[in-house]
């Protein structure tokens, strides 16, 4: 078993992983480039999953608006419903990996429901915004 030394390519942190000797790792600096510890690869995968399933949802949003569905309130009411929960356990996701409060209001699911072809740009938009808001905090906290 041999052992090597990397920065989390997420938040910088060290660690070492291991790999066995017939693994055939060549280019062992590449494969440093890619690691992540696994708090952070933890929450960015979750954070992929949901930003998929949101996404999905919000499509089928933009179908059910577009197309000739007889029962088009109810496909929006349920669609509603389950971006309702997916945005709280998503908000509850970057909160915890952020360590800030969790903040969750309905105007986040107003938002997915007006612009649903922009999805993926809103969820984004949430995260850089709280992931600025825990920077702001770092800072604060090292000020005199």
């Amino acid at each position: 078993m041999k052992s090597i030394d990397y920065e989390c390519k997420f938040c910088g942190r060290k660690g070492t992983a291991h790999y066995h000797e017939d693994a055939g790792v060549e280019n062992v600096e590449f494969w440093k480039s890619l690691l992540a510890c696994n708090r952070c690869a933890d929450f960015h995968s979750a954070r992929l999953r949901l930003f998929r399933f949101l996404t999905d949802v919000c499509t089928h949003v933009v179908q059910a608006r577009t197309g000739n569905f007889k029962n088009r309130e109810e496909l929006e009411t349920r669609s509603r419903e389950i971006l309702e929960s997916s945005t709280k356990k998503l908000c509850e996701l970057v909160s915890n990996f952020y360590r800030l409060t969790n903040l969750w209001s309905n105007d986040f699911v107003e938002v997915l429901m007006e612009r649903p072809d922009a999805a993926w740009n809103s969820l984004e938009f949430y995260v850089s915004r709280r992931k600025k808001e825990a920077s702001f905090r770092d800072v604060a906290a090292q000020l005199p």
